[in-house]
């Protein structure tokens, strides 16, 4: 395997991953949301590090968290086709290249696609490429020839016959370039021209080695661009790349001919950064020329968002202005540190398998002392890796350890591999011979979480038990109860020997074993804690031990015990982290792994570093519990959903990089029913205004860095106006909306924070001037005060009498319609289909819209899913505080759906405490994940009515609509599952098993 390596680093021989080592691709836009793009083929990143991505018929912008989708409402649709290339301009435009729509212009002062028309009113299709001139304007090669645009306000393409009168099979041209030495490269259909500096015709490029000229004239040459030494590349259809060098040509190795690394597929994309050139092909994914660029390596990426097809097509290339490079592929759009320092992934892809084809999930890692790296997989798989020669085989294990995921590994003094999941068995490590674990491998139990191998005996800890067992496999003795064992739980998650001493941490909190008595003591980390820091700090999650100190993860962060005298300190830097793993280092420092996506590592002094996305640490689907090992040479590796990620501290900087700057802007705004053009948005402390008649306010806001968008915090503060932030649920797109407010001056503050720096926040303010109607100045009130006054003191003085009959009559008439009034309106929302208590919509009004929703997809088929939830016990509520508290906890509970939803989705009272969530154009997959955060959000929630506060749970079912079913058969569905899930504990989410 040839892999790319890092420039500016002095690798030694010593290093046994290098070979190994992946770029970690970040996809965005991949996760089934509304934006979802599997396939791009185009992105740019323009002079506001905005972030455009084309695609068939599809034109997105990423502003941080805000998706821009082109065309609008108030822009011309784009027909059909791809878009093919995209040239940012100084200004903020956007030029487009479509597939049959020719070039448009998109024009940030109006924020318009404009068309672009070719003199003589020739028709451009396929534009293949759009090209900055150095003098201005831009150069555009298309399928009827080579074009240029002057800029400006023009809207005109020029044709340029330079390429007339020149050898033609076609006039296709499919690349452009204006390079730094003045002269202009056109690739076109039938071989590759120049027009020197100061010259007026292309002449056909000729460097006097027959075979590279041979295939510069009869190939077709698809992609061009200069390096840094002033090389021109150009991409092949299916030869590689001729690099030209003043009047010198050369094929860098592994892209020389057809049967190079690209495997005679076409280079689509070249990109030039610092030292390096990149490459994207059709097919074989990314590839990398580095310094002197003789010499291709192939270029692993790990792509953690969704697996893909064999092939792997990079499209275009593009790179920000924070170093990052951004590709458009068939995986859709993702980006990556080209210079990843001392935390990178591994490519531990199967024998026979492509590296972007399956998730590559560890569950466990051992290294066997002898360079040979072991990983628990999925499903019973086992693979043992020769980091020296590469060599990597699979080992599929016999039931009933096939029935789960390789938990644990570990070697006894003979050198036998312990491997345990469902079962436990030995494996030969050199002949990969697999065999029960004696009496313990013939034994039927639940399954292995933990196991902790010494030189004579091993302890298993299971599900349901702790067994310890000899090198023979003989069981010794057991605890399989809490019953005169001292554990409060039977379950065990992590074990460690120190001694006589083994450890076991479980859900339920830590216990220390006396090995000789075979008793457990539990161990409380913290002092008088109050219910719900015992319930998550009991969560132990690993044990690592350093000599005479106990080091242990928590889900709340990583605490430090002296075995000697029992002292427990909590490392106060990592508290609210959930630590997956642990593993004591060669410098006796203490290395963990965390969540959200954080390596973190505490020196003697307990100063605490952590590292998250910018450093190499992406979220990969999640660390996993106790993968963790140590290598020989000092690096560290951790299992993650998708491989592995390693640890060199070597190579780490001693600080992780800084957050960058989060001060968000604005980048929506609409009043009323019009939105204003984007270039027209207010700059950072520019000011707007309402005018008297407009009502309604939504601005839309966001931090623009691209990396951990997730991890961000947003809220929003009209100052005068609101007493308080009012806070964004998390992954909401921010927006901020207003109506109806009174006349006035305000400052409208957006914040964001990130819970890498808690308690930091970037505020962005913009003075907001609601004006007033004329009726609302100080003048005319001033009047009609001065003239009710004397209206009322004339009227008392002359009709005393009949003005107090009057009033008396007139507030029994006002009390008798306002009682009519109320009953009306009572009828109405009724009617209207509205809840009275809770504000959602009634069982009447859900009816229809299902019925509605069925009947559409009778015609065009889509997936829809509903979710029913049931309040947790809410008997006891009403039994134990009364139907008032009842009654405001279906209320605050409502409120918190209502704020979780889309615009299309539907909240409904079905019944009592029965909720309905009727989610369009949403996949079960989906639906569980939404009704997992409101079971959260739910569960945490603080329902207070004076003088009650209290908790409550929810419990969740979810179905998928089924074609042919009515109303009824799809709520019965989602009813069945809610039963199931209270059933099995209440404060679950349960889904419909027919869409399993």
């Amino acid at each position: 395997m040839c892999l790319l390596l890092v420039p500016g680093l002095a690798w030694s021989s010593a290093d046994s991953l290098r070979p190994y080592r992946a770029l970690s691709g970040i996809s965005v836009l991949a996760d089934g949301g509304e934006h979802a793009m599997r396939s791009t083929t185009s992105v740019a990143i323009d002079s506001r590090g905005r972030v455009w991505i084309g695609g068939y018929r599809r034109l997105l912008r990423l502003d941080g968290m805000q998706v821009h989708s082109y065309p609008g409402q108030r822009t011309p649709q784009l027909p059909e086709g791809y878009i093919r290339s995209l040239l940012p301009l100084g200004n903020g435009d956007m030029l487009i290249g479509a597939n049959r729509e020719g070039v448009l212009h998109w024009e940030l002062a109006s924020g318009q696609l404009v068309p672009l028309t070719v003199q003589g009113g020739q028709r451009l299709t396929r534009i293949n490429d759009l090209v900055a001139g150095r003098a201005g304007g831009a150069w555009i090669a298309a399928e009827q020839g080579l074009f240029y645009w002057p800029g400006g306000a023009s809207r005109t393409l020029q044709p340029v016959n330079a390429l007339a009168g020149l050898p033609s099979l076609s006039p296709r041209v499919f690349s452009v370039l204006d390079a730094s030495d003045g002269s202009l490269w056109v690739a076109a259909h039938n071989g590759l021209y120049r027009r020197r500096p100061g010259g007026k015709a292309l002449l056909p490029v000729r460097s006097g080695q027959p075979v590279l000229d041979r295939r510069l004239a009869e190939e077709s040459v698809w992609v061009l661009a200069e390096d840094g030494r002033g090389r021109v590349w150009a991409g092949l259809v299916r030869s590689g790349v001729v690099v030209i060098d003043g009047d010198q040509a050369f094929a860098p190795a592994g892209l020389d001919g057809t049967q190079g690394l690209h495997q005679g597929r076409t280079i689509r994309s070249l990109l030039w950064d610092r030292q390096r050139m990149w490459l994207g092909t059709d097919g074989r994914g990314l590839l990398a020329c580095e310094r002197d660029c003789r010499q291709a390596a192939v270029v692993t990426v790990n792509l953690a968002a969704y697996e893909g097809q064999r092939n792997f097509h990079v499209r275009e290339l593009a790179r920000a202005a924070d170093g990052r490079i951004w590709a458009a592929s068939d995986r859709g759009v993702f980006h990556f540190d080209p210079d990843a320092r001392g935390i990178y992934e591994l490519d531990v892809t199967p024998p026979g398998m492509d590296p972007h084809q399956r998730f590559n999930a560890v569950r466990s890692l051992l290294h066997d002392g002898q360079q040979r790296l072991w990983l628990g997989r999925e499903a019973g798989e086992l693979m043992r890796w020769d980091l020296a020669s590469g060599q990597r085989s699979i080992v599929y294990l016999p039931p009933p350890l096939d029935a789960s995921a390789v938990n644990a590994l570990g070697t006894d003094g003979s050198g036998k591999l312990w491997v345990a999941g469902s079962g436990v068995a030995w494996v030969d490590p050199d002949s990969l011979q697999v065999r029960p674990a004696g009496e313990l491998g013939q034994q039927a139990r639940s399954q292995v979480n933990h196991m902790a191998v010494g030189d004579e005996r091993a302890w298993l800890g299971y599900h349901d038990g702790l067994v310890e067992v000899d090198a023979q496999g003989r069981i010794l003795r057991q605890m399989l109860s809490t019953a005169d064992t001292g554990l409060r739980t039977t379950h065990i998650v992590a074990l460690a020997e120190q001694g006589r001493w083994l450890w076991a941490g479980t859900p339920e909190g830590l216990h220390r074993i006396d090995l000789q008595q075979w008793r457990a003591e539990p161990l409380a980390l913290l002092a008088n804690p109050s219910a719900e820091q015992r319930e998550r700090v009991d969560q132990i999650t690993g044990l690592a031990v350093d000599g005479q100190r106990l080091w242990v993860g928590t889900a709340v962060g990583v605490f430090q015990v002296d075995v000697a005298t029992g002292a427990v300190q909590a490392v106060a830097s990592t508290q609210g982290l959930r630590v997956h793993s642990l593993q004591v280092g060669a410098d006796r420092r203490l290395w963990f792994s965390a969540s959200p996506a954080t390596i973190g590592v505490i020196d003697s002094a307990g100063q605490v570093q952590l590292y998250r996305a910018r450093d190499g640490v992406n979220d990969g689907r999640g660390f996993h519990r106790g993968a963790v090992q140590r290598l020989p040479g000092g690096q560290l590796l951790f299992g993650t959903g998708i491989g592995v990620l390693a640890v060199d501290p070597a190579r780490l900087p001693a600080s992780p990089l800084p957050v960058p700057d989060l001060t968000p802007v604005i980048t929506g705004l609409q009043i009323d029913a019009q939105r204003w053009p984007e270039g027209r948005l207010p700059q950072r402390g520019q000011g707007l205004s309402l005018q008297p008649e407009q009502q309604r306010l939504l601005v839309a806001f966001s931090a623009l860095p691209a990396m951990e968008p997730e991890r961000r915090q947003h809220a929003f503060m009209l100052e005068g106006h609101d007493p308080d932030w009012i806070t964004l649920e998390p992954g909401v797109a921010p927006m901020a909306l207003y109506g109806k407010l009174p006349p006035g001056r305000y400052t409208l503050a957006l914040r964001v924070g990130s819970d890498e720096t808690p308690g930091r926040h970037w505020t962005s303010r913009y003075p907001l001037e609601v004006l007033p109607a004329w009726y609302q100045r100080r003048w005319v009130h001033v009047a009609v005060i001065a003239g009710l006054i004397l209206a009322v003191a004339l009227l008392l003085r002359a009709r005393d009498r009949i003005a107090l009959r009057r009033q008396r009559q007139l507030e029994q008439l006002v009390t008798r319609r306002t009682n009519e009034l109320q009953q009306a309106n009572t009828q109405l929302a009724a009617l209207a289909g509205e809840d009275a208590l809770t504000g959602l919509y009634n069982r009447r009004r859900l009816f229809q819209h299902l019925n509605e929703l069925i009947a559409q997809g009778q015609q065009h088929w889509r997936p829809h899913s509903l979710v029913l939830l049931d309040l947790d016990h809410f008997k006891q509520i009403n039994d134990s505080y009364g139907h008032v508290v009842g009654d405001a906890v279906l209320r605050q509970v409502a409120a918190r759906l209502q704020q979780a939803l889309r615009a299309q989705d539907m909240a409904a009272r079905y019944g009592g405490e029965e909720l309905l969530l009727l989610l369009p154009d949403t996949t079960q997959a989906a639906a569980l994940e939404l009704a997992e955060r409101l079971r959260q959000a739910i569960a945490t929630m603080r329902v207070r009515c004076d003088p009650v506060q209290l908790s409550v749970t929810a419990s969740f079912g979810v179905a998928q609509l089924q074609p042919g079913q009515s109303a009824e058969q799809w709520i019965e569905r989602a009813d069945l599952a809610l039963y199931r899930a209270k059933r099995q504990g209440r404060n679950q989410v349960c889904a419909d098993t027919a869409m399993g």
